[in-house]
Formats: structure tokens, sequence, C-alpha cells
């Protein structure tokens, strides 16, 4: 046997367990994948039959905020003020502006 031969059996064995793995890895994805869906739909179904009384949400509602919208902007701008850090300085542009020609 020449050296190229030896070569190509050693090569043959790792593509069978390379795509056994892959097919793992296939498979575990579709399952999460169809986990994902059905809690989805059970998550949804409990929203579409979960009684809700209007008038006990727009009571506790009209006493926190005049207004639900206005409570969400608030909300928003400090997510916003929060998850953005002040930018650090350029490293060598500088604050000047050179206007002679």
């Amino acid at each position: 046997m020449s050296h190229r031969n030896i070569e190509l059996q050693v090569g043959i064995s790792k593509i069978t367990e390379v795509t056994k793995i892959q097919q793992q890895l296939q498979q575990q994805s579709m399952n999460d994948q169809a986990d994902f869906e059905q809690a989805m739909k059970t998550q949804t179904e409990k929203k579409l039959t979960s009684p809700e009384s209007p008038d006990s949400s727009a009571a506790v509602s009209d006493q926190e905020t005049p207004s639900g919208s206005a409570r969400k902007k608030q909300q928003n701008k400090r997510k916003k003020n929060q998850s953005q850090p002040p930018e650090p300085p350029h490293p060598y542009k500088g604050k000047r502006i050179d206007l002679r020609g």
C-alpha cells in the first residue's frame, strides 16, 4: 500500500463520524424549534383564554399615570440612557477646528 491509500482510509472513517455529528446537531436544532413553537402556541392560547376585566385594569392604570403611552415613553428613555454608555473621546482627533487656510 502506498502512503496515499492509508490517508484515504483514515479520511473515510472520519467522514462517517462527522456525518453522524452533523445529523445529531441538525436533529437537535429541529427539536428545539419544535419545542419553541409549542411553547408559543400554549402561551398564545393562555392569553386568548384568560379573562381580563377591563374595569380593574383601567382603574389600576388610571391610578398610576394619566396615560399608558406616557409611561412607555419614559421606560424607553430610561432603557436608552442605561443601555448606551457615553462614548470615550477619540484617541487622536482634537476638539479644535482649524479654520485658517
